[in-house]
């Protein structure tokens, strides 16, 4: 009899070792597939969020830069939701608490980072719609004068250094039990922050190596294949995690660092800097106040010591609303000076419009290059 029950006992424990055994495999399983399929479902997640914005086509850049950056966010608060989610049906983490409690701490980590930043991400997507709505409805001069950082630009700095504080405290409360698990929780929410932000930490290491080292300047004219293509133009902006690039046509390119860093050309040889200016000019203005601005156009830009002979004045795009007068010309001077005699001539073409009481659209989509 003794014998019988020591043998149904060591059945059981092997039972017991064979389900906890299966349980393991099964969940490494489901996590190895999770992996697996977690970019593809942010994908899809994120293709779903964006099917609310009524006005995609009308900021199709803005939207496609926003969906690029939100997938890997996203895949990783997927994997550590479900995850979070499967942690409690485990008999095998549940017997042990430390262990249960760890993993739980550490998915939910991953996932208040994660969430964070999508919602910075939403937030830079929403301000830069708004920015450029804003360029659609601002005459002329208004949009000149306004072309810097705007208050809603320092409002969405303000608001994300709050969301980055609120997370931190955050994740501090759910590690802050004790001082080892407080150190374990600084610890793994960095290395969950290179993981979750990877592509954002690779271009701020790129960026402050630019600002640092300075390879190129603004001003400078480089050439790079990025992933969307060969470009090259003169850098008008050099940030922390991207860079602005303007191509000879007056088209701006908006360029992760990471992506130029390792792979740029800088032509010295270039001494010439090109400036375009697009003017909507209202569709209800005579032919002859329209020629008369274009004469007084050519000999603003032909009493400048620094603006080169080669000077194009173009009305060949237009629509229901205005006439768009494209007015390019180069200099010689350095970025800096450049820049300020393009603003010097801003002002002057501004003069002019007043002086010759022509009307600007304030509803065409214009650019001040």
């Amino acid at each position: 009899m003794v014998v019988k029950l020591a043998l149904e006992n060591i059945l059981n424990t092997e039972n017991i070792k064979v389900f906890y055994l299966l349980e393991i495999v099964l969940i490494l399983v489901l996590i190895f597939v999770l992996c697996l399929a977690k970019n593809r479902l942010a994908r899809l997640a994120v293709d779903i969020i964006f099917k609310v914005f009524k006005s995609e086509s009308d900021y199709k850049l803005e939207v496609k830069e926003a969906k690029a950056n939100l997938e890997r966010p996203v895949s990783w608060m997927i994997f550590s939701g479900v995850t979070l989610l499967l942690i409690p049906l485990s008999s095998v983490l549940s017997a042990n608490m430390y262990i249960y409690n760890f993993f739980m701490k550490l998915f939910q980590t991953i996932f208040i980072i994660a969430r964070t930043y999508v919602v910075i991400i939403l937030l830079d997507l929403f301000i830069r719609i708004i920015n450029e709505k804003r360029k659609n409805k601002n005459s002329y001069q208004d949009y000149v004068e306004t072309a810097g950082k705007t208050p809603l630009f320092y409002l969405g700095v303000i608001i994300k250094a709050v969301l980055i504080i609120l997370a931190g405290l955050e994740v501090f409360k759910l590690w802050s039990d004790s001082k080892g698990n407080i150190l374990a929780g600084i610890v793994i929410s960095i290395i969950v922050a290179v993981l979750v932000l990877r592509d954002a930490v690779a271009n701020l290491i790129a960026g402050l190596t630019i600002l640092l080292q300075k390879p190129f300047d603004m001003g400078d004219w480089i050439e790079t294949n990025a992933k969307s293509g060969f470009v090259a133009g003169r850098v008008e902006n050099i940030g922390l995690l991207s860079s602005n690039v303007r191509s000879d046509d007056g088209t701006i390119k908006k360029l992760p660092n990471s992506e130029i860093v390792n792979n740029f050309n800088v032509s010295n040889d270039r001494e010439e800097r090109s400036s375009v200016i697009k003017v909507p000019i209202s569709i209800n203005t005579s032919s002859d106040k329209m020629e008369e601005f274009k004469l007084g156009v050519t000999e603003i830009l032909g009493r400048e010591e620094y603006v080169l002979r080669n000077i194009k004045i173009s009305s060949m795009n237009f629509n229901d609303l205005a006439y768009i007068y494209d007015i390019r010309f180069t200099t010689n001077l350095d970025y800096e000076k450049h820049i300020l005699l393009k603003k010097n001539i801003n002002t002057k073409i501004d003069k002019l419009l007043k002086d010759l009481e022509i009307e600007t659209s304030k509803n065409t989509m214009y650019k001040l290059n």
